[in-house]
């Protein structure tokens, strides 16, 4: 029987790209840098191509922060300014998923909601405070203060202990096929593939699919 539900934050409650989009232009204008959308497109691409990697275990957290600007602006470019701000500016750019706040504010009724982040607790705390949602979970779980990242069993096994529920009892959802449900696989949780973008070809093996967050209403 579920008692508590383990949800990711990226376009899972919040969409993440109008964030970063927002966020990144904001931060080149306040460095003086000449802003376009070339150039948002190619920090997208190598981003994109470093949290791969990141979540394959070939790079670290740290090293993707710093290294996605080196690679658009020099080796002798301030990157880690360039990231702080870049992060600030995320957290103050709040674009919830829809349904988000109905399905939240619903599910924390009946169980014990808690987050499960790639990301870092300040941030996620700031950006879920803005919209709202913050006080429905009960604690938020980040893998910079964790030390480890999903998808590693590690990740999970620190979630699992600290939430006081056993695996069995515990939903992980999310739209990663990778991080969030072959990682939470690992460690016997239970899984719901957010696939909002409805990515057929994914086949990813999963106790539950949705397409929309308001299906979970129906389906828990």
């Amino acid at each position: 029987m579920i008692k508590a539900l383990f949800f990711d934050v990226d376009d899972t409650l919040l969409a993440f790209e109008p964030s970063a989009h927002q966020a990144y232009k904001n931060s080149c204008e306040a460095f003086k840098i000449p802003y376009n959308e070339q150039l948002y497109q190619k920090y997208t691409v190598i981003n994109h191509q470093l949290w791969h990697q990141h979540d394959l275990g070939k790079i670290s957290r740290h090293d993707l922060m710093l290294k996605r600007h080196l690679m658009i602006f020099g080796d002798d470019f301030d990157a880690v300014s360039f990231n702080d701000m870049f992060l600030d500016q995320i957290s103050k750019q709040i674009f919830l998923i829809d349904g988000a706040t109905e399905v939240i504010r619903s599910l924390s009724k009946k169980y014990a909601l808690f987050v499960a982040s790639n990301s870092e607790y300040n941030l996620q705390s700031q950006r879920l405070q803005k919209a709202g949602l913050k006080d429905y979970f009960q604690a938020i779980y980040c893998s910079k203060e964790i030390g480890h990242a999903k998808p590693e069993k590690a990740f999970f096994d620190h979630c699992i202990k600290a939430s006081g529920y056993n695996a069995d009892a515990i939903m992980m959802i999310g739209d990663n096929p990778l991080t969030d449900i072959q990682g939470a696989q690992k460690a016997n949780l239970k899984t719901c593939y957010f696939n909002w973008q409805n990515q057929e070809k994914q086949q990813v093996k999963c106790d539950l699919e949705i397409t929309k967050l308001t299906e979970l209403l129906g389906s828990l």
